[in-house]
């Protein structure tokens, strides 16, 4: 130390060693935006669904024909320019039929997937944040539902209020949730153990706020990422329910192929062509999944490439 120079150092002014950064700041949810418009197939698929929503909506609303409109004249004629895909043995315009049967079949899938992520959520929530007894009694409860088979309830449910869109969205809702329960269960038991649940605890917020407010708030990703993938579950099941007679009492996809299905070995095209349009909803809400939950969890996507 006695033989350091002092004069070999200099004093630096602090301004001229700033660092600069050549980049934007991105927040989560700007990065998961980012990350689902840079996904190809998810592009396409929203796409695909946004033109499937928008002609359910408007092609019933401007089209001349109705599926409920029946005329024997023009009963089981090809797929034309006049009728996209052919009419029924009634004379119903089945491309039309296929359109007013998904406003019942998207919107029955959309309610109930998302009575199913609610109840979940707050279920799942409940039974992660008490633990313990309350956990084991509410699991119990959660095992006993899905070990009932659904027909079973389905024809309870309808033996006891009779046949309607009400029954119908009760019965599937009835133990629908369970599942959500489950993974809403396992993330909440994750989250629960973090620093920032411990510090709330200590500033005595209540179970109701921790859960609504911290709990609900870190899982909303995952929320949305289920209720994509649930509601195509919720359409192939109301589509299967309806066709043996067990769904809602409005015009569906499922009820169209029950009434198409007399006619399947002579006239394939009224049963086809709308399972076509069904399949290609049903797909592109999974590819939508499967994208949101790639978006959600990057880290995730680059060890799957590893």
């Amino acid at each position: 130390m006695g033989d350091m120079n002092i004069e070999r150092f200099k004093r630096v002014d602090n301004s001229t060693i700033v660092e600069e950064w050549e980049g934007t700041s991105l927040t989560y949810w700007k990065s998961v935006g980012k990350a689902f418009l840079q996904n190809k197939a998810a592009i396409i698929t929203a796409t695909i669904l946004l033109i499937i929503i928008a002609m359910t909506i408007f092609y019933p609303m401007v089209s001349k024909y109705s599926y409920l409109q029946q005329d024997y004249k023009i009963k089981n004629l090809k797929p034309s320019m006049e009728h996209f895909f052919g009419t029924d043995a009634w004379g119903s315009d089945v491309f039309a039929g296929v359109w007013q049967g998904a406003r019942t079949s998207l919107i029955l899938g959309i309610l109930i997937a998302f009575i199913n992520l609610v109840v979940g959520m707050i279920y799942g929530g409940i039974c992660s944040y008490h633990g313990g007894l309350t956990d084991d009694i509410l699991m119990r409860i959660i095992e006993i539902l899905t070990n009932i088979p659904l027909i079973v309830v389905i024809i309870l449910v309808n033996l006891i209020l009779g046949r309607s869109v009400f029954t119908f969205v009760i019965a599937l809702t009835i133990s629908g949730w369970c599942n959500v329960a489950n993974l809403i269960r396992g993330q909440f038991i994750q989250q629960k153990e973090q620093e920032y649940i411990l510090a709330a605890k200590a500033l005595g917020a209540s179970t109701s706020r921790i859960i609504s407010k911290h709990l609900m708030r870190n899982v909303i990703s995952i929320a949305i990422v289920t209720i994509t993938l649930e509601i195509p579950n919720v359409i192939l099941l109301e589509s299967t329910l309806s066709f043996i007679g067990f769904g809602s009492s409005l015009l569906s996809w499922g009820s169209l192929f029950f009434n198409a299905s007399f006619s399947l070995h002579f006239y394939p095209n009224v049963v086809f062509l709308p399972a076509l349009v069904i399949s290609i909803t049903i797909i592109c809400f999974n590819i939508l999944g499967d994208a949101l939950r790639d978006a959600f969890n990057p880290h995730e996507v680059v060890l799957k490439k590893q």
